[in-house]
Parts: C-alpha cells; structure tokens; sequence
C-alpha cells in the first residue's frame, strides 16, 4: 500500500519529466529540420513537399495508434518503443542527403516516431488522472511548452558552436531521459479489449471510426476545430513572412517563438483554477474566442511590433484551448475510444488543416495577400467558433464506458 501510495506522488513528476524532455527533443529536431535540409541543399520546394509529407503521415499514423492503445497494446509501451525507435532514426537523417528522396524517407521516418508521441502522451496523462487525482495534464503540457522555449535557446547556440547536425545529438539526449521518466509512469488498460473480455463488445477500427463520428457532440466539435484551425496552420507556416515584409531579421523571429513558448506556460498553470470557477465547457469556448482574434490579429497587424507581441494573444489561447479541449473529448466520448478521440481531434487540427491550410495560402498568395487570407481565415474560425458552441450545447454520451447505440 505504502509502494502504491508513493508511486502515486511520483507519478505527477515522471509524466512531468517526460513532457519536458520529450518537448525539447521534439523541438532540436523539428523547429530546426528546415535549416538542416537546406544546409544540405535540399532546396525550399524540397522542404515544402517533406512537410506537406509529414501531415500526410501523421493523419494516417495518429488514429491507428490512438486505436491501437485503445484494443491491442498498452498506451505505455507504444511510448516506449517510439520513444527508443526516435533516437536512432534520427541518426540517419543526416546519413541519407546524399539524394531528396532518401532524406524525405528518413525525415518522414522520424516524424512518424516523434510526431506520434505528442497524442499519445496526452491520452495517457488524461486516462491517468482518473485514478490519480495529483496528476494535472495541464501542468504536464505546460512544462512541455516550457522546455520548448529553453530548448530553442539551447539548440539555436548549438547549432552555432558545431553545426546543424548537432540537432540529431541533442534529439537523442533529450529522447533518452524522456525515456526512462516514461519508464516510471504506469500504464493503463486498453480499455477496448478490457471491454470484449468482460462481454460488453468489442469496437473494430471502422466501428469505432464510425461511433465516434456517430457522436454528435464530437462530430460538431471536429467540424468547428477544422474550420478554427485551418488558418492557425497557416499562421505557423507564414509567419516568418509576415515578419519579413515588416522588415523584421531572424532575431525577431525567434523573439516571436521564444514569447509564445514561454507565455502558454502560465496560461496553462493557471487553466485547472479557471476550470473550477467557470467549468470546462467555458473556458474552451473562452479559448477559442482567442483562437479567432488571433486570426484577426494578424489581419489586422500593421507593424512588426505587432506582429511579434501578438504572439502573447497565441500563447493565451494555446494555453487554455489545449487543457480544455482534451478534458471536454475525454467527457463525450466512450472511455474505450478515448485515444481513439483524442488521436482522430489531432489528426483534424495538425494534418488535414496543415494540408488544406497551406494549400489555400498557397492560393491567396498567388492572387490576393497575405492580409486578405488572413481575413478569410478569421471568417472560417468564426463559423467553426459557431460549431463548437453547438458541441458545447448537446448532451455528453449517457455512460462514457458503454458502447453508443448503433455502432
């Protein structure tokens, strides 16, 4: 009892620690993958065509391992060997720019194992609250979104001191203890398969596909995080040259990154006290109010000071739609899909908005500018702000552990 009692109080810590250290792995990588690539000649074209890859990637790749956690293998030990696959892949990224096509494979090979991680770590730090009331996802999300900002700093000086390749060193020594903080986080069931041994049925991969959209509440919710992100996909990927036509350098772009790194940190401690005064349901419809100023913000941006400080407006809304938008999947969905949810809610938000996003921008670039996309943008996220309070309004699944009527 005593064991249980004290692996309970060091749970809060190891899921802690392996948000931070994923987190800066995550962001050696990523955040810098752009300049690696073209350090080794691979052109900017090239580096669009392996990004739109990898959103390519993570939409099939999150929802068959959120399904996966949830009916075959514990969501711990899918962690776990992603986590140790990343580490090795990741040395041979710069093994294979002898050629694009072998850099785009090995890069896409890395982004499976990194990118995977992020939905993963958040269904099971949710699922783990239940039976630990010390472990607030929060917190943990926010300490991720911290070590951000100071690996930004740490590999940008890096790079400096020894080179671009230096960013698949620091990606495995960040990895490595991610690893084992993993290590000391308990598992839980996979509720799906816990669910057929106790004869309540068993979801296949289609059936749960099709129960979860079957779900009004979610179904509206995606529809509204479809329409709310399609342009905060945009926003990451042009930012930089919304900066530049505002004369701004490199500097003042990692000032923009490094203010919203550090800014979601606070919004974030401070969501659980929100949440209790206001409920959940408020403060994410809250958040997503900030999630369409800030597509009017950037509309509206007429100088690079504004264009740097608004990074504040995103860091409040990160800040909060992320604790707030988990918490409210994890009430209207069955528990045996709750990694099924939250995978296919990230699928929407980073793969199918990073593709129509950017492909879109692509348009207004041709023939408009990037204020008018922004303008158009700001109408989308308002009609999705319109979804989700339609999401907001039904009522939950009747009994979260029980399989939806029809599926």
């Amino acid at each position: 009892m005593n064991k249980q009692r004290q692996r309970g109080r060091g749970e809060p810590w190891a899921i802690g620690a392996a948000y931070g250290f994923y987190y800066m792995a995550y962001t050696a990588s990523f955040s810098f993958m752009a300049v690696f690539l073209k350090s080794r000649s691979i052109t900017d074209a090239q580096v669009g065509v392996i990004y739109s890859l990898m959103a390519a990637v993570s939409l099939v790749a999150q929802p068959l391992l959120g399904y996966l956690a949830d009916s075959k293998v514990p969501i711990k030990w899918i962690v776990l060997a992603l986590m140790g696959g990343a580490i090795p892949v990741g040395f041979l990224v710069p093994l294979a720019t002898s050629s694009f096509p072998l850099a785009a494979a090995a890069v896409l090979a890395l982004a499976f194992f990194d990118q995977s991680l992020v939905t993963l770590l958040d269904s099971w730090t949710t699922q783990a609250a239940e039976k630990n009331a010390r472990i607030v996802y929060s917190v943990a999300r926010g300490i991720g979104a911290f070590t951000c900002a100071v690996a930004g700093f740490l590999v940008g000086r890096a790079i400096s001191a020894w080179g671009e390749g230096t960013i698949f060193w620091l990606h495995a020594a960040f990895m490595a203890p991610a690893l084992v903080a993993a290590c000391l986080f308990a598992s839980v069931p996979c509720k799906n398969r816990a669910g057929q041994r106790q004869g309540e049925g068993h979801y296949t991969f289609w059936q749960a596909g099709k129960a979860l959209l079957k779900n009004r509440a979610f179904a509206l919710l995606l529809g509204g995080l479809l329409l709310l992100n399609i342009g905060n996909r945009a926003v990451v990927t042009y930012l930089p040259m919304l900066i530049g036509q505002f004369g701004g350098t490199a500097g003042d772009q990692g000032m923009a990154v490094t203010m919203m790194s550090v800014g979601v940190f606070p919004f974030m401690l401070l969501y659980p006290k929100l949440e209790k005064r206001f409920s959940n349901k408020k403060v994410l419809f809250f958040a997503c109010v900030l999630v369409v100023g800030r597509s009017l913000s950037f509309a509206l941006a007429g100088s690079l000071q504004v264009a740097i400080y608004m990074q504040l407006l995103e860091a409040a809304a990160l800040g909060l739609y992320n604790p707030a938008l988990i918490r409210y999947t994890a009430s209207v969905t069955p528990q045996r899909l709750r990694s099924s949810a939250i995978a296919l809610s990230a699928a929407v938000q980073v793969a199918v908005c990073g593709i129509v996003g950017n492909a879109l921008a692509s348009l207004f670039l041709a023939y408009a500018s990037l204020r008018i996309m922004f303008v158009v943008y700001t109408a989308l996220a308002a009609a999705g702000l319109c979804l989700v309070g339609f999401s907001l309004r039904q009522k939950p699944v009747s009994d979260p552990g029980e399989r939806p009527a029809g599926a």
